[in-house]
């Protein structure tokens, strides 16, 4: 009988240990938005809480550039993944892949083949796409002359991370100063990447 009313009311989430006035602002704020999308079972309608919750980052990104510490990602990640993507070099690949004209000449079988490695590395993860188009090697990339609002909500309208890359790779395709040079080595930088899929991105074929 225990387990199962424990099971039924779990604890209070461990902001609230602190008792301070912050912690009970952020548990009102977080328990007024899961009131909002629970039904009068107590069912959670987990799709629209998670589309809620995304919708309050990005707002109070856009608005202050601050983001939640667990959306940002780890500076030393987890992983054997290189971080140095200088190891590479990128201006010479760039030269081989990327025509004059921008990514609208790039080869389909390569536009697919960095939107399949960069989205099945990312795990559909939808924040890592929104840290590569924040890295500074992806803003170097292409001259801040694209608008990272407009990419966010590229990203948001995608079902997982191929199709988010997909996408932004078709609505920039006539903007010449839009490469992916910038976000696969952001990727790196980030970890994101194993070795053997940064080779393979580096050595796609030419025929």
């Amino acid at each position: 009988m225990l387990d199962s009313a424990k099971a039924a009311n779990p604890p209070s989430y461990t902001i609230l240990d602190s008792g301070n006035p912050e912690a009970q602002f952020a548990a009102d704020i977080g328990q007024m938005i899961i009131s909002r999308y629970t039904d009068a079972e107590g069912h959670v309608d987990h799709r629209q809480l998670r589309l809620a919750l995304d919708m309050v980052i990005r707002y109070v990104e856009d608005k202050t550039g601050v983001l939640p510490s667990v959306v940002v990602p780890p500076a030393n990640p987890p992983t054997n993944n290189p971080t140095e993507p200088d190891k590479w070099d990128w201006s010479k690949w760039e030269r081989n892949y990327v025509p004059g004209d921008g990514i609208r000449d790039m080869k389909c079988s390569d536009r697919g083949l960095i939107c399949r490695i960069l989205g099945a590395n990312l795990q559909n993860d939808l924040h890592k796409i929104r840290a590569i188009l924040e890295h500074t090697l992806f803003k170097m990339s292409v001259n801040s002359k694209i608008s990272s609002s407009s990419v966010k909500l590229i990203v948001h309208s995608a079902k997982n991370c191929g199709e988010a890359f997909e996408l932004i790779f078709r609505h920039y395709e006539y903007n010449q100063a839009f490469s992916p040079t910038g976000m696969i080595k952001a990727a790196i930088a980030l970890g994101y990447i194993p070795k053997e899929d940064i080779q393979q991105l580096y050595d796609m074929s030419k025929d």
